[in-house]
């Protein structure tokens, strides 16, 4: 495959080797300010946001250059782990919160400090100048995890180490997740004078929204969920749903269960049994609720052709929508809450993290430790529409109706351990609606949501 490269400020760096009068630092400091090139691989981050963001470090650290590689998700696991086993693997990767036990064993821990050359270059006349001096940065503690980032950061980002002890194996820039958008025309049309906020306005809005024609075929959806996978993200919908009304999704070992919180209760039981039948009720063509269908094209492409009024989705399907419906008139709405006095919502994010194979550590760590930063993290969100995971930012973006949607949830957002492949946990769940929907005709004989559930958790487990 051919490889693209993004190079972040390589030229400056290589100025720090020759024609450069020098000061500030001991022999020793100067010998330590050679050059460094980081190499940094992602899904996530656009290569520009990426440059505007190094380009600030780089201000105070003219030594370090930064090679940024974009992967698409489905190149991006099997080009990392050959060239992991090849040695020639990035500095830094940005990993999927789901993904950090999976490659725990190929990533550095975070230190306590870091070690690294400040290196100022000046333009001059006649030549330009650099000043040098050595930096110790204290790292985030495990103590300092919660006061600085909001709770789910720490549960995802915290592992034990190979001593036995808890480390900290990377830092967020945001944390995206889930919400609902809705089509503003659709609405009108249907005279829904305001978008929902809990479930129970949410149903009274599709059914408004929907429209069929004489056969009963669905003309306009009123909103594009119900079933598996032709939905986007439905694993995560069904999650929302599931923590929501209180179950919970694995227990101390990491095992799923799907079991419920209070004592007793087994997954079997109505609670749980009652959020599937929520959720798959949009996908029955027998209830007031029938919205949505597996025959229907995919959720997103509805949702953008103005075929579906509401869409469940992250604020990385923004740039989605805006390139393939530029004139569509949408908006963003906090997820829907089973009980507004408790919410919980569901997170997706990135980390960033450092290989174990790394020759730079110290550049590499105090470079993501950098981007975590308010500042930074701050202007990645007010380009990307993602809220920083920082605690001091919140209020901030509240204040910006863009990010206020997303920021207001990253207090109450959760994820649960899905496994060294989370991908199984999410065909898995997709396979778990479906279910239901195939094998409704034994509706009236037979529990068919505890037979789908607890296949759901046989296979997830199968994957751990």
């Amino acid at each position: 495959m051919q490889k693209r490269w993004v190079s972040l400020g390589i030229l400056t760096a290589l100025l720090v080797t020759t024609g450069l009068g020098c000061k500030g630092g001991t022999k020793e400091e100067q010998a330590a300010a050679k050059p460094v090139q980081l190499e940094y691989w992602s899904v996530a981050h656009d290569s520009s946001v990426i440059g505007d963001l190094t380009a600030r470090y780089r201000a105070n650290h003219a030594q370090v250059s930064i090679r940024f590689r974009r992967f698409k998700l489905e190149e991006f696991e099997k080009e990392l782990l050959e060239a992991l086993a090849e040695d020639r693997g990035p500095d830094i990767i940005s990993l999927h919160n789901d993904w950090i036990s999976k490659y725990q064993t190929k990533l550095l821990p975070m230190p306590a400090s870091v070690s690294v050359p400040s290196v100022v270059v000046k333009k001059g006349q006649l030549s330009d100048e650099r000043t040098v001096l050595i930096e110790n940065t204290a790292m985030p503690s495990l103590q300092q995890m919660d006061r600085l980032f909001v709770p789910v950061v720490k549960k995802d980002v915290v592992r034990i180490d190979e001593t036995n002890k808890p480390s900290i194996y990377g830092l967020p820039m945001a944390l995206d997740s889930l919400v609902l958008f809705y089509n503003q025309d659709l609405l009108d049309q249907a005279g829904v004078p305001q978008p929902p906020s809990t479930w129970g306005e949410l149903q009274e809005a599709v059914v408004a929204s929907t429209r069929y024609d004489a056969s009963g075929n669905i003309l306009q959806a009123g909103g594009a969920f119900g079933t598996g996978k032709n939905v986007e993200r439905s694993s995560d919908i069904l999650t929302a749903l599931l923590m929501q009304n209180g179950a919970q999704m694995s227990d101390s070992s990491g095992r799923a269960t799907f079991h419920l919180t209070t004592a007793g209760q087994t997954s079997e039981e109505a609670p749980v049994v009652e959020a599937l039948r929520f959720y798959t009720d949009f996908g029955n063509p027998t209830k007031q609720v029938y919205t949505w269908n597996k025959d229907l094209e995919k959720s997103l492409d509805a949702f953008t052709r103005g075929k579906a009024a509401f869409f469940f989705g992250y604020a990385y399907h923004i740039p989605q929508i805006k390139a393939r419906a530029p004139k569509l008139n949408y908006r963003v709405l906090s997820l829907p809450q089973l009980n507004p006095d408790k919410p919980k919502n569901v997170a997706n994010y990135w980390v960033e993290t450092v290989s174990k194979k790394t020759k730079y550590p110290n550049e590499a760590w105090d470079l993501v430790n950098f981007l975590a930063r308010a500042p930074q993290a701050e202007l990645y969100a007010e380009r990307t529409q993602k809220p920083a995971a920082l605690r001091e930012s919140i209020g901030k973006q509240l204040e910006n109706s863009d990010l206020a949607p997303f920021a207001g949830q990253v207090l109450t957002a959760d994820t649960w351990y899905r496994g060294r492949n989370p991908d199984t946990a999410d065909s898995a769940m997709a396979e778990m609606i479906d279910f239901v929907h195939e094998n409704r005709a034994r509706e009236e004989q037979e529990d068919i949501y505890a037979e789908a559930i607890n296949r759901a958790v046989s296979k997830i487990n199968q994957s751990l």
